[in-house]
């Protein structure tokens, strides 16, 4: 069955693949994405505010059924003297023109500061990514 549950993550098959066995699907694995974006507002009067995102994944993980999903970590921008973590796993890729692929991704940041954000993000094609050319969902 090819469901895809996050939850679900092939670990025998990701630790066989990163030792060098199976090394053709271990190529297809071998690679990363660039995320970015804004959370969403939180806070009150003058603490109204929310934080910018730019990071990238980890590597791929194999799910089964020849898919993948990649976790991630980072730390928003610094925003009225705080920031917040955003940790997760990215959802399956979805297939896009070209051969490429992205991935979506829908959480929420830490709880600091009484507070926290929800976030969204889909992964870029591309192998290069700037700040600049970021375009902030929220």
């Amino acid at each position: 069955m090819c469901g895809h549950s996050r939850q679900h993550i092939d670990y025998d098959y990701y630790y066989r693949s990163q030792n060098g066995k199976d090394k053709k699907k271990n190529d297809e694995l071998d690679h990363i994405h660039y995320f970015c974006g804004n959370t969403s507002f939180a806070g009150e009067g003058k603490r109204f505010h929310n934080h910018k995102f730019y990071s990238t994944t980890g590597k791929g993980i194999p799910v089964g059924c020849g898919r993948h999903v990649h976790r991630y970590f980072d730390k928003t921008s610094i925003d009225k003297g705080h920031n917040h973590k955003m940790a997760g796993i990215t959802g399956v890729d979805i297939k896009v023109a070209c051969g490429k692929h992205v991935h979506p991704e829908k959480s929420e940041t830490s709880f600091d500061f009484g507070h926290d954000h929800k976030f969204k993000f889909v992964t870029s094609t591309e192998k290069k990514f700037t700040r600049s050319g970021c375009a902030y969902p929220y």
